[in-house]
This record gives structure tokens, C-alpha cells and sequence, in this order.
């Protein structure tokens, strides 16, 4: 079976994402790429993605937000925002592809980059979960905590009071073991009022910590899958330009890059071009349509 990613893209013109597409097609994946457009991506960013091989779901902004997927929002507030809704769509590309993905992989767009397939440093039958900077706890993180009060009131929130808090933006593994992720969130997002920015990643944690999966894998941000760089103080880059751990090796995966104003202009300048070559595509791109 194929590997499957699964990502949104919403206000962004394609020299934006060009990193994440580009570092993606440089380690040889080869499974399918999906990719919720909005109704307000440009034409020439739908284009160039169509191009590199992505498969285009279009969206609108207006609850449904996609005709054909009106049954997954059954219950579910008009008002959600989209860090809530992506995973609706995800859930229903999933159920309407039965049997046709392996392992796949939910993921953010904007600031990610791969050096590495992740499908490669990923087992079948788990599903994983990427902790932020060890540093990054509940207790001490004010914005968690309180996104977490939101999504799971106080009881739930402070029995994860000490717990590494995990970032929602990437999940990895098994479609069997995503799709039940993704069930959960569906279920948890019903009939509430509340369905503010944050809440999503209130309820990843409460999934974490709540529910009792053995085939979890919760992966600290010290191990050479997935780098979060939100939290931390520093990073590691070798001569070569690999982002590796302490011990060396090299991430599959980069994420929040642009909390480091010299990685993001290492990566744009690797994957967009030189800095004039920058301003000329986001010239070009906003005036095309």
C-alpha cells in the first residue's frame, strides 16, 4: 500500500511552501501527496503544486466548508476554525480511501521542511506523537495550559499539570491507528460552542495522556524523527546543513523552522533562491492570479 501526507493550505502562494515541497520530492517519496486548497489560493500556486505531483482538494471558508464532506461536520459548530476543521477533512479522505494507505502522516505546511522520509524511521501498527522541547510542560507553558483548560477543562488539564506537551501540527503512522486519532478529535470537537484556535491542540494532549493506546509512540524532540523547534533555545546544524541531534544524526523532519530567523533564511535560500530570486517570486505570485 502507499504512504499517504495529508496537509492544508490556506493564504499561502506557493514560493511559501516551495520549501516543504521541494525538501519532500528531494528524499524520493514516493506515496501520495494531498493537499486541502482553500478557494482563495491563486491559480498559479494550484498550478505548480498540480505540477509537482499533489493531489488538490478544494475547500471554501463557509461552513461546510466542502459540499461532498457535509457528513463528517454532523453536530460540529458553523463557527469552527480551520486549526480544528483540517482534521475533519483528513478523517474523511481516510474513510472514503479505504484500504488504500499504509502509514501517513498529518502535517503542517507552512514550516516544514524534510530531510529525511519519515516513512522510513516509522514502524507499521503504531502511531506517533512528536513532543515540543523537553522545557515545554503544562505546568509552565501559560498558552498550553490554557488552550488545554478550553478543550478539556481543569480536571483533565491539571492531571497532565507535569506532561512534555506535544504539538498537534504533525501525527505520524498507521492509517487504522490515524483514522481512531482522528475519530477522537471528530467526537470531542461535537456539539460545543467553544471551537476556538488552540482547542485542537488541547485535545491532541487529552488523547496523549487520556487514552490508553499501546500502540502509541510518544517520541521525544531529542530522537531523529521530528524536530519542534517552537520551544527551544537552540538547534544544532552541521557544515553540511542537516539539523541533527546531540548525538549527530540527522531529523527527518524540521518543524517551526521559522522560530529561527537564520534557519528560515537557510531554507528559503536552499529551496526558494537567493534573496533578490525571493522578492521577484513574491512579486510575481501576487500578481498572478
Amino acid at each position: 500500500m502507499k504512504n499517504l501526507i495529508l496537509t492544508v493550505l490556506h493564504h499561502y502562494s506557493y514560493p511559501v511552501v516551495e520549501p516543504f515541497i521541494r525538501s519532500l520530492k528531494a528524499t524520493r517519496y514516493d506515496g501520495d501527496l494531498v493537499i486541502f486548497v482553500s478557494a482563495s489560493t491563486s491559480k498559479a500556486t494550484k498550478r505548480l503544486l498540480a505540477k509537482q505531483g499533489a493531489i488538490l482538494i478544494e475547500f471554501s471558508t463557509t461552513y461546510p466548508f466542502n459540499d461532498s464532506y457535509t457528513a463528517v461536520f454532523e453536530d460540529i459548530s458553523p463557527e469552527i476554525t480551520l486549526n480544528n476543521y483540517r482534521f475533519l477533512f483528513y478523517l474523511k479522505y481516510l474513510q472514503d480511501n479505504p484500504g488504500k494507505y499504509g502509514n501517513v502522516m498529518l502535517t503542517d505546511i507552512r514550516d516544514v521542511v524534510f530531510q529525511k522520509n519519515i516513512f522510513d524511521g516509522i514502524a507499521p501498527d503504531k502511531i506517533y506523537f512528536f513532543l515540543e522541547d523537553a522545557s515545554e510542560i503544562f505546568r509552565t507553558s501559560k498558552l498550553n495550559y490554557n488552550w488545554s483548560l478550553l478543550a478539556n477543562g481543569p480536571e483533565v488539564t491539571n492531571k497532565m499539570i507535569n506532561e512534555n506537551v506535544s504539538c498537534a501540527g504533525i501525527v505520524a503512522g498507521s492509517g487504522i491507528h490515524i483514522i481512531s486519532y482522528l475519530k477522537y478529535i471528530q467526537t470531542r470537537l461535537k456539539f460545543r460552542a467553544d471551537l476556538h484556535w488552540g482547542i485542537d491542540q488541547g485535545l491532541h494532549n487529552a488523547y496523549i495522556y487520556t487514552q490508553a493506546n499501546p500502540k502509541a509512540m510518544v517520541i521525544p524532540n531529542t530522537q531523529a524523527l521530528v524536530l519542534t523547534l517552537g520551544a527551544c533555545s537552540t538547534f544544532k546544524q552541521l557544515a553540511n546543513g542537516d539539523i541533527v541531534n546531540g548525538r549527530g544524526e540527522p531529523y527527518h523532519v524540521i518543524h517551526q523552522y521559522d522560530r529561527f530567523g537564520d534557519l528560515l533564511m537557510y531554507f528559503k535560500e536552499k529551496y526558494v533562491g537567493s534573496r533578490l530570486m525571493q522578492k521577484f517570486k513574491k512579486v510575481l505570485f501576487a500578481i498572478l492570479p
